[in-house]
């Protein structure tokens, strides 16, 4: 992550660090650093964080454990540039789009279905038995983890063809109405 977050400091994409320390944007500038403003001066007090920035020397690189990299704004081109920036390292990361314009960077072996393997384990139960809803790339793994995956009716192609339900677009509730038609039991 260092190697990464080192390549993107020498260019202009902006980016959020997600770390054990908190969550910093790359700078005040970003669109994403101005929609997270907005809701922390209207959201309840006890829901509010702070916002520190990299660019500000909030950061504090060697004492942080990095969980992962937002890309904003990224597209294909910026995901060979940070491929190519990364070198020999590249294989030590696992870069996935979560939506169009954004670009995950965790640690290689870092994904949605070792999280719910993960949960399986502390949690004692079957993966297989659980019911998951993905909607992108970062998804996949998920929705092959679980024995129900399900997707919105706005999820990307390859998803949906990974999904044994579909549901309502991610606008209209899609959780809610999963449960609603396969466990209606569960919403009486």
């Amino acid at each position: 992550a260092i190697k990464a977050l080192d390549w993107l400091l020498t260019t202009e994409h902006p980016f959020i660090v997600y770390a054990t320390t908190g969550v910093y944007f790359r700078n005040r500038t970003m669109k994403r650093y101005a929609m997270w403003e907005k809701w922390n001066q209207t959201a309840p007090e006890e829901y509010r964080f702070a916002m520190p920035t990299v660019e500000g020397g909030d950061l504090d690189r060697k004492n942080t454990t990095f969980i992962k990299i937002l890309l904003t704004e990224a597209n294909d081109e910026v995901y060979r540039q940070l491929m190519e920036a990364m070198g020999e390292d590249a294989d030590k990361l696992n870069p996935v789009f979560s939506e169009p314009t954004l670009l995950d960077v965790n640690a290689a072996g870092v994904n949605k279905g070792k999280g719910v393997q993960r949960l399986a384990e502390l949690f004692g139960f079957d993966p297989q038995n659980a019911m998951a809803i993905g909607d992108n790339f970062n998804d996949i793994t998920l929705m092959q983890s679980v024995g129900l995956p399900v997707a919105p009716q706005n999820a990307e192609a390859q998803i949906k063809a990974l999904a044994r339900f579909i549901t309502c677009s991610n606008d209209e509730s899609p959780l809610t109405y999963a449960i609603a038609q396969l466990y209606p039991e569960l919403l009486a």
